[in-house]
């Protein structure tokens, strides 16, 4: 293309204004990611939220519901202080 020739100027123009519009893209993909990660925290953070206080919620049962194991009579297969393995077996529970 020779020098002062009309199209190289039109080719500018064009050339100028695709890389305006690719800009604006990757600004406009950049504030999409942004809001979907803020979504994403927002939701996590919920959720861990909503663990906590059922944690809590349990944790405070908890105490009224210890005694659910003797009533069962599961702690002597739970019994922690001797370190040997024991088969469960039916047998055992007669």
């Amino acid at each position: 293309m020779p020098p002062g020739s009309p199209i190289g100027g039109a080719l500018l123009v064009v050339m100028s204004m695709a890389i305006a519009v690719m800009m604006i893209m990757v600004a406009m993909l950049i504030m999409v990611m942004t809001v979907v990660m803020m979504m994403v925290a927002m939701i996590v953070r919920r959720t861990i939220m909503r663990r906590v206080v059922v944690r809590i919620a349990l944790g405070r049962m908890g105490v009224a519901a210890a005694g659910i194991g003797a009533a069962f009579g599961i702690e002597w297969r739970l019994d922690l202080d001797h370190a040997r393995a024991e088969p469960f077996t039916i047998a055992s529970m007669t």
